[in-house]
């Protein structure tokens, strides 16, 4: 197995495994919640929001804003993003262990090796994908 052979394996395996690295982070991350300017007049109108400690403090005449978010407390109803990065490390862990043995035998080994590693590291990650 010549050089460019070798390059091309590597690279075949790495793309596969950055492919499996991105779907797995995706799977592992809590997407955020934010309301739009319709979401938030629907919550003020129906009553299920509260007013801002602030904005009782200052009363009418010391507070003025055009933002409902300022004005009303919305977090009960938004949510941040959230990665969950222990869930990563455990499906991520033995996807990042399979890649780097394959890469290993491909620079150690020869070409029938190599394209038996890169079919079973396909098959390895199909889950994730």
């Amino acid at each position: 197995m010549n050089q460019q052979q070798k390059n091309y394996a590597c690279d075949r395996i790495r793309a596969m495994r950055d492919r499996a690295k991105t779907s797995i982070r995706r799977k592992c991350t809590t997407p955020s919640i934010k309301l739009t300017q319709s979401q938030q007049v629907d919550l003020v109108l129906s009553g299920s929001v509260t007013i801002n400690k602030k904005v009782l403090r200052e009363g009418r005449s010391g507070y003025r804003t055009l933002y409902l978010s300022e004005i009303f407390n919305f977090s009960a109803h938004e949510k941040e993003q959230v990665f969950d990065e222990k869930q990563y490390e455990r499906l991520y862990g033995p996807v990042k262990e399979s890649a780097q043995k394959a890469l290993d035998e491909i620079m150690l080994g020869d070409s029938e090796v190599a394209l038996n590693k890169i079919r079973d590291f396909e098959k390895k990650i199909k889950k994730f994908c």
